[in-house]
C-alpha cells in the first residue's frame, strides 16, 4: 500500500480529488489491491509484479 499511500499523496490530493469508498482486496494482497472511488469514478489499483528473466538455453 505504500505506493497507493505515495500517489494519494502526491496527485490526487494535491488536485484536490477526493477518495470514498476504501476497499482492500484480499485475494489480491501480493499485488496490494484495492478498490475505491476518486471523486465519483470507479477505481482499481494494484502494484505490478517484475517477472524474473529466464534464463536462455
Amino acid at each position: 500500500m505504500k505506493e497507493l499511500k505515495e500517489t494519494l499523496d502526491k496527485i490526487y490530493q494535491p488536485a484536490g480529488l477526493h477518495i470514498h469508498g476504501f476497499e482492500t482486496e484480499p485475494e489480491s494482497q501480493d499485488y496490494g489491491a484495492c478498490r475505491f472511488r476518486l471523486d465519483g469514478q470507479k477505481i482499481v489499483f494494484r502494484v505490478a509484479k517484475t517477472t524474473p528473466k529466464q534464463s536462455v538455453c
